[in-house]
């Protein structure tokens, strides 16, 4: 997959909105959107059987008529398969106009969610399950998430909420942004953070047997336990601050 990177928008603008809707026939399925540009929402739905995909195509163009025609180069391909269903873009990857997909997606929240995106924020909420998201300049929002994170991002903050399953993982690196982790307070891991610059934080939470690296160790590393430390918890930034709340 390519990925763009958006710059100042050409003047006319095409837009189309989509709809599509899956009936699930797997008994756990996992879901996946790849995209390049715009933004992204992904809603958990108690006791759901279907994924409904919405949203809005847009092309930029240099006139009215070529913002018009690109959207005939703009798709979106959903394909499902026995045990996932993938949500794509397809556009060109030359010339002059610039392709985006404002996605909306509801989907069974014990579904397992994989998304990896260029451009854009992303929103992913009420998954009872795994979430993963790679991207290169985003904010990223997960709300509500119960299960493990995995999370890679070039630019762009995180802000997670995230009840962490016996056992689960938390991996999260951005390298230029902040990352906001909360947990509840009862949560049980091996907590490492990895920190170039700038600093960390805790907020209503306390870390047994606190280490931070010797000087000249590289990247510094600030190590902890919660609870029993039975899962993980890694989390770190190029350039940014880590903060670590505890939710009652």
């Amino acid at each position: 997959m390519s990925y763009a990177t958006l710059r100042a928008n050409p003047a006319y603008l095409a837009a189309i909105p989509l709809a599509v809707t899956l009936l699930l026939t797997s008994c756990d399925p996992g879901s996946s959107l790849e995209a390049t540009n715009g933004t992204i929402r992904v809603t958990g739905v108690v006791d759901g059987t279907t994924v409904t995909v919405q949203g809005t195509k847009l092309v930029w163009g240099n006139t009215q008529a070529d913002a018009d025609a690109g959207l005939d180069f703009l798709d979106v391909v959903v394909d499902e398969g026995p045990d996932e269903f993938v949500v794509s873009t397809d556009q060109p990857t030359t010339g002059s106009r610039i392709y985006a997909v404002e996605y909306e997606i509801r989907l069974p929240d014990n579904l397992q969610v994989a998304t990896v995106s260029g451009n854009g924020d992303i929103i992913v909420e009420f998954v009872r399950d795994n979430v993963n998201v790679a991207a290169v300049n985003a904010n990223i929002n997960l709300d509500q998430i119960e299960g493990g994170v995995g999370i890679e991002l070039v630019n762009g903050n995180l802000d997670a909420k995230v009840t962490l399953p016996l056992n689960g993982t938390v991996d999260a690196i951005v390298g230029n942004g902040n990352i906001t982790l909360e947990i509840p307070i009862t949560t049980s891991a091996q907590v490492t953070f990895e920190i170039v610059c700038c600093s960390y934080a805790f907020d209503n939470i306390e870390l047994e047997g606190l280490e931070t690296s010797p000087p000249g160790v590289f990247p510094p590393t600030v190590t902890g336990t919660l609870g029993a430390g039975q899962g993980t918890i890694s989390l770190g930034v190029g350039n940014g601050v880590i903060t670590l709340v505890g939710i009652p």
